[in-house]
């Protein structure tokens, strides 16, 4: 016989009552009912889980909610891999005097290098004006003017007895209109000969030896060790350009070196060159230092004679007569 007000299953109540009925989801020993429960209608009631059931599909909505909210990310960063990102644009800053930020970027371009950004002087005009690079090879070098003869030195330090193609020297000179006449200087090169304008003179104009000629002096200053320079004051500068005597080192005719492409703006001369730096002995010949830092310090005066007036320190180019 059943106890007296315990429902039993063969009364006329479903098993889904009897369980509710005997097996509450929360005690009734006073303590309060999840705030889940007790927002749905007490009919309302969890279905029976079955073992070995299928899993439920998980509800359609959820394949359509973001990422961000799928996953309780928070926010969505305002640029991510689906959405491109905005265009780039160019920021630049310019200054109290219009320079700009962004030259900073650029190398700087060495007056020096063989690109010279400096405005080359007019050169237009009839021959021989023009911009012209001038290719020799070092002939000779004479170094009786010191009695040390390494305080003397000529570019490349190769000669053509020694090796024809380490003897290359290169000038870029520029000649221009001057007046009746014409004047010649070379460009800034740290490796060649610089000097500043020349006039220049016909000299046996009309006959194969025709050619401009001129003369100059500079101060010529070389390097013979490490933390030594001497000077060698009101060095002559001798350059004869010929008109009509052909080339013949790294050149066939005066046509094929005219027929040459520029390089940097400078055609090749196409006819025969001859440049020679000399100076002579004497008691400020040559003018040695040591360095200290960047500036000039003590004369060096031993191992250092003055060699007579008729003694002679030379360096010859020239582009024929290999």
């Amino acid at each position: 016989m059943p106890s007296k007000g315990v429902a039993s299953p063969n009364n006329n109540i479903s098993s889904q009552d009897f369980v509710n009925l005997h097996f509450p989801r929360h005690s009734n020993n006073g303590s309060k009912r999840s705030r889940a429960s007790s927002v749905h209608s007490p009919n309302v009631r969890l279905s029976i889980i079955e073992e070995d059931a299928d899993i439920p599909p998980l509800p359609a909505k959820a394949h359509h909610r973001p990422f961000h909210r799928r996953w309780n990310l928070g926010d969505p960063p305002r640029i991510s891999f689906e959405i491109p990102p905005p265009k780039y644009s160019v920021w630049d800053a310019t200054g109290p005097k219009g320079e700009k930020l962004s030259d900073t970027s650029k190398p700087p371009v060495s007056p020096q290098s063989s690109g010279n950004t400096t405005p080359l002087p007019d050169t237009t005009g009839p021959f021989p004006a023009g911009s012209y690079t001038l290719t020799t090879f070092l002939d000779t070098v004479q170094t009786g003017c010191s009695s040390r003869p390494e305080d003397w030195s000529c570019f490349p330090k190769t000669t053509y007895q020694e090796s024809p193609l380490e003897a290359t020297a290169n000038f870029t000179w520029v000649i221009t209109k001057s007046g009746d006449g014409f004047s010649v200087a070379s460009t800034n090169n740290p490796w060649s000969i610089n000097f500043g304008e020349t006039p220049l003179t016909m000299v046996d104009a009309g006959t194969d030896n025709e050619r401009y000629q001129f003369n100059t002096a500079l101060d010529k200053i070389t390097i013979p060790s490490i933390g030594v320079n001497c000077f060698f004051n009101d060095t002559n500068l001798e350059g004869k350009l010929y008109t009509k005597k052909a080339p013949t080192y790294l050149s066939s005719s005066p046509l094929d070196a005219s027929n040459s492409a520029p390089k940097d703006n400078f055609m090749p001369w196409p006819y025969a060159v001859d440049i020679r730096q000399s100076i002579g002995g004497g008691q400020t010949v040559p003018q040695c230092f040591r360095l200290q830092g960047n500036q000039r310090g003590d004369r060096i005066t031993n191992g250092i004679t003055p060699q007579p007036e008729s003694s002679a320190c030379s360096c010859e180019y020239r582009n024929f007569g290999s």
